[in-house]
């Protein structure tokens, strides 16, 4: 089942010409859901959503970095 997207939202394809990643995994995530195609994506949405995860720790770690070393200064 193919379901129509409103008009001026967003593609995949899109999203990722952009560098949104994240966004494009989770639009073809859920255009696929209830399709045979979902199982294909599936470890691709996986993979995606723990560089997102991992991307997040690291700002996370280079913003306490950046406060330590603030204090030295």
């Amino acid at each position: 089942m193919i379901l129509p997207f409103p008009s001026g939202a967003p593609s995949s394809q899109a999203l990722l010409s952009e560098g949104q990643l994240p966004a494009a995994a989770e639009l073809l995530a859920a255009s696929l859901q209830g399709t045979a195609a979902a199982a294909l994506a599936e470890g691709w949405v996986a993979a995606v959503r723990r560089r997102a995860a991992a991307e997040a720790g690291v700002a996370v770690l280079n913003a306490h970095a950046a406060s330590l070393w603030s204090t030295l200064q």
